[in-house]
C-alpha cells in the first residue's frame, strides 16, 4: 500500500468525507486529493498536521509498519521529531548539457553542469541511471518546449522503445525524438512532434551510427 492509500485509510477510519478531512488539516480538498492519488508527495508540514490532528503514527504512514494510530502524546511528539529532514528526502541532479529538439547538437564530455535541479528521492529510484538535459529547440513542441528540463533513463528495455520519446546520439550530436520502427520498410524513424520539422530516417542496412542514450522519464517546465 502506498502513502496515498494510507492517507485515505485514515480518512475512512475517522468516517469523514474528503471535505471535512481536509478542513480539519487546514488544507484544500484539491491538495488532499493529490496526496491520496499519489500525484504529489506529502510535505513534512502536512505529515506533522496529520499526526497532531488524527494521532497518526508517521512511521506507519511512510512505511506501512507498526500501528496506524498512537494514543500516547509522547509517542506522537516522537513520531513528528523523527520525520526525515527535507534535505534527506531530496536529491540534486546535474543538468549535464543541452539536447537538441531539432538538428543534433554536440555535447562535450567533462563540461561543467549547466545547473542543478532538486527532486524528491521517491521520483528517482536509481539516480545513477538518470541523465538530465535542458532542451534546445522546438521540434518536440507542444509536448516538450524550448528550455524544458528532461530526465532520461539510461536503463531501458530496447524491445519496449517503439513509439517512445528517446535521446539519441546521431552524427556526433545528440537529439530528442520519438522512436518508431517500420518493420515493413525496414527503417528506423526519429520523429519530431512539431510537423514543421522533418523526421530522421535510417535504413536498417545503413552503417550510419545511431546510439540510444535513454528513454524520456520526466519533463519539467520552468516558469
Amino acid at each position: 500500500m502506498c502513502i496515498g492509500k494510507r492517507i485515505n485509510k485514515i480518512r475512512l477510519e475517522n468516517n469523514l468525507n474528503q471535505v471535512d478531512f481536509s478542513q480539519a488539516l487546514g488544507y484544500t480538498q484539491a491538495a488532499i486529493s493529490r496526496y491520496i492519488n499519489d500525484k504529489t508527495t506529502p510535505e513534512s508540514d502536512f505529515l506533522k498536521s496529520l499526526s497532531k490532528v488524527y494521532n497518526v503514527n508517521i512511521n506507519w504512514l511512510l512505511t506501512g509498519e507498526g500501528s496506524m494510530f498512537l494514543s500516547d502524546p509522547q509517542d506522537i511528539q516522537s513520531s513528528i521529531l523523527n520525520l526525515p529532514s527535507p534535505r534527506a528526502r531530496t536529491i540534486s541532479i546535474p543538468v549535464v548539457g543541452e539536447i537538441a529538439a531539432g538538428p543534433p547538437i554536440e555535447i562535450y564530455n567533462n563540461q561543467e553542469p549547466l545547473m542543478h535541479i532538486t527532486l524528491e528521492k521517491s521520483l528517482i529510484p536509481h539516480p545513477d541511471k538518470i541523465i538530465c538535459f535542458r532542451v534546445h529547440g522546438s521540434s518536440m513542441e507542444p509536448e516538450i518546449m524550448h528550455r524544458d528540463i528532461i530526465l532520461i533513463n539510461s536503463d531501458f528495455d530496447r524491445l519496449a522503445l517503439d513509439h517512445k520519446i528517446c535521446a539519441f546520439r546521431v552524427d556526433g550530436g545528440i537529439t530528442l525524438k520519438r522512436l518508431i520502427y517500420n518493420h515493413k520498410c525496414e527503417t528506423t524513424l526519429l520523429i519530431p512532434i512539431n510537423q514543421c520539422y522533418d523526421p530522421i530516417v535510417f535504413h536498417w542496412e545503413e552503417t550510419r551510427d545511431i546510439e540510444i542514450i535513454g528513454v524520456l522519464m520526466f519533463c519539467f517546465r520552468r516558469y
